[in-house]
């Protein structure tokens, strides 16, 4: 995304984290100026720009992550959720959990249940040897 000065409210954007896993966040409009409402570990949910956001990394649309949702509503959510306060859990609140919770679904995290199943396979293919 390379014009990051308008992106609409309620657009989920992502970038790398550890050059591996996508982390996403939601975008608010705050004061005139572009925001992200994401969940970080040691943080929980926080407000940030996307500057801070994007930590230096290249930052994209997530267009894996779909809706039935209305844009507003998706951004009221999000609004609740740093409101909330909640913290960052691995394996209950990461960021995944957090966007499927404020796009209406159950919350869930692919990229940790791919990571999982990566890991049982390996230790399942590794003990018949």
């Amino acid at each position: 995304m390379k014009n990051t000065s308008y992106i609409p409210e309620g657009t989920i954007i992502k970038r790398k984290k550890m050059h591996v896993v996508d982390h996403p966040g939601v975008v608010v409009h705050e004061s005139g100026r572009v925001m992200v409402i994401h969940n970080t570990p040691g943080r929980g949910v926080v407000m940030e720009t996307v500057d801070e956001f994007s930590q230096g990394q290249p930052i994209k649309e997530a267009k894996e992550y779909n809706s039935s949702l209305s844009q507003w509503e998706i951004v009221r959510n999000a609004r609740c959720a740093l409101a909330r306060g909640r913290q960052w859990g691995l394996f209950t609140n990461n960021c995944e959990h957090f966007i499927s919770e404020v796009m209406g679904k159950r919350k869930e995290s692919i990229q940790l249940q791919a990571a999982m199943f990566g890991f049982l396979s390996a230790i399942v293919i590794l003990s018949r040897r």
